[in-house]
Order: structure tokens, then C-alpha cells, then sequence
């Protein structure tokens, strides 16, 4: 999982690696979007050593996050990753497309965690408990976030 920002690029393994879409994309806010065939970059842009300089930086960090993301797995609790995905999908001041978002899938985030749907129901209670978050059946909202940061501990899925 990680949250993307601009300037970004999607596409970039598939079009250097020749390989089918191996990921999916999601925007939680309002964003531009420009679109360019692998056809027209492969026929015009190739040789172009700024975009194969854009390239390689956007790769090299995507290796770079992947690795951390890995880490983060394999050593934060569910407690972390999970409010570190909420102060990550978080945007200003309640805006209600995010706040939807956050529990458009239980499963789907449980997924995105590294954990099951069980324990990120329970860790959803939990933090309903300690009055962190709201939850009803459509939606989170978040009600305590510097509680939030520190649970997080200082993970960004960014």
C-alpha cells in the first residue's frame, strides 16, 4: 500500500518490465490525471534522458518504500499500521469523501495490513473503546488524532 502524491508516476514497472497492471489505483481526493499509451512513450520517449531520469528516481522510490512498507510489516502491530492508514488516508478537516472511503472495505484494508478481517475488527473496537475513532456501518471518523500519532509511532504508508 502506499498513498501517492504529486508529481507521481503509475505505470512505470509495466511499461520498463513489459508486464501486465500489477497494481490498483485509487484516488481518496480530487486529483488530475494525465494519460500517455506505452505505444507513444515507447515510439517518442525512450530515448528521452529526462524521462528515463524520472524513471529511475520514481523506481528507485518505489524500491525504497516497498522496502520500508516490508519492514513495517513484518515488525509494527496491527494497532500501528491501521493508524498510521488512518492518519494516512486522513484529509483536512472531515472531509467526507475520505471519511467514506476509510471503511469502503473492511476486508480490503485488513488485506492491505498484512492481517485478517478479525483482527482488524478487533483492533477497530479497541480504538472505538479508547474514544480514538467513531465507527458506525458506513463510515470512521476520527475523533482523537494525536492519540492516533501515537500509536502510529511514526509509520507513514506515504
Amino acid at each position: 500500500m502506499a498513498f501517492s502524491h504529486p508529481f507521481s508516476i503509475i505505470g512505470d514497472i509495466e511499461l520498463i518490465q513489459h508486464v501486465p497492471v500489477q497494481s490498483q489505483v485509487e484516488a481518496i481526493n480530487q486529483c488530475v490525471l494525465i494519460g500517455l499509451s506505452f505505444t507513444y512513450i515507447k515510439q517518442h520517449e525512450m530515448d528521452n534522458p529526462k524521462l528515463l531520469q524520472k524513471l529511475l528516481a520514481h523506481v528507485s522510490y518505489k524500491l525504497q518504500t516497498c522496502t520500508t512498507a516490508s519492514r513495517v510489516n513484518l515488525l509494527a502491530s496491527v494497532e500501528n499500521r491501521f493508524a498510521s492508514y488512518l492518519l494516512s488516508t486522513k484529509l483536512e478537516d472531515n472531509n467526507q469523501f475520505a471519511v467514506e472511503l476509510i471503511t469502503a472495505n473492511i476486508e480490503e484494508i485488513a488485506n492491505l495490513l498484512g492481517t485478517t478481517y478479525r483482527h482488524l475488527n478487533r483492533v477497530i473496537h479497541s480504538f472505538v473503546q479508547k474514544n480514538i475513532i467513531v465507527k458506525d456501518k458506513s463510515a470512521i471518523q476520527i475523533i482523537n488524532v494525536l492519540e492516533l500519532e501515537k500509536i502510529a509511532q511514526g509509520i507513514h504508508y506515504e
